[in-house]
């Protein structure tokens, strides 16, 4: 996998906040450094908001977010 020079940063982010949205351009590895964040980070997940099964996990959302405090 390529190194990615922000992954300090996002790292650094999701000390500070609950969550953090990745956008940009399609096809330039924004979901590939999302889910290798989510396995290396501990109590974190990947979700894909155009995927309908994450969205459903959201359709309680405090249920869903309470398995990561």
């Amino acid at each position: 996998m390529i190194k990615r020079r922000h992954k300090r940063l996002i790292a650094r982010q999701l000390r500070e906040a609950p969550a953090v949205v990745l956008f940009g351009p399609r096809q330039v590895g924004e979901a590939t450094l999302a889910r290798s964040m989510a396995t290396e980070l501990p109590d974190s997940a990947y979700l894909d908001f155009e995927a309908q099964r994450d969205l459903a996990k959201l359709a309680d959302p405090a249920l869903y977010l309470d398995a990561y405090r």
